[in-house]
């Protein structure tokens, strides 16, 4: 079997029984339809776009109240590669359980990022599943983000801070 659906099927066994027998709110209810999200993902990729660092510039000049999650961890956020100005840091291992810090924006526009690309990608697959609608994922995340040349990237060095923050 494989040992990715267990990780996933097996906290969604146990959220189902769990709701069955103690009669949990519909705020569990709500965690384990995201919960759900990430297993079922493969019909609502297509449902989210990908854009570059330069495509990113595009958005903001358009469109200067796009929200932006970064699904890295604390530390991440806080690290070396900084985070985009009024970020919000939900890692992607903690969506189920901070998603209300995030449920306002799922009408808005949102670019979601990380490092690489990946869990951004992930995180995105989860989002649409949940209702978000107009969501984007920063393809190559912040890696391509700060190795694009600043002359090519107008917008570069006003959307990054690198003060840390905490957690919420």
């Amino acid at each position: 079997m494989n040992y990715r659906k267990l990780f996933f099927l097996l906290p969604m066994f146990i959220l189902f029984s769990c709701s069955k027998e103690t009669g949990k709110t519909e705020t569990s209810k709500d965690k384990t339809e995201i919960q759900a999200g990430i297993t079922e993902t493969q019909e609502v990729i297509s449902e989210f776009g990908e854009v570059t660092p330069n495509e990113v510039c595009q958005i903001v000049e358009n469109n200067p109240d796009v929200i932006f999650i970064d699904v890295r961890t604390i530390d991440e956020y806080n690290g070396e590669l900084g985070h985009f100005k009024n970020a919000v840091q939900v890692a992607v291992s903690r969506l189920i359980e901070e998603f209300d810090k995030i449920e306002n924006y799922m009408d808005d526009e949102v670019i979601v990022y990380c490092r690489m690309g990946g869990r951004s990608r992930k995180a995105c697959e989860v989002l649409v599943y949940n209702g978000f609608t107009n969501i984007k994922n920063l393809t190559g995340g912040l890696l391509a983000w700060q190795g694009t040349p600043t002359d090519s990237l107008e917008c570069k060095n006003k959307l990054i801070e690198f003060e840390t923050e905490t957690e919420i």
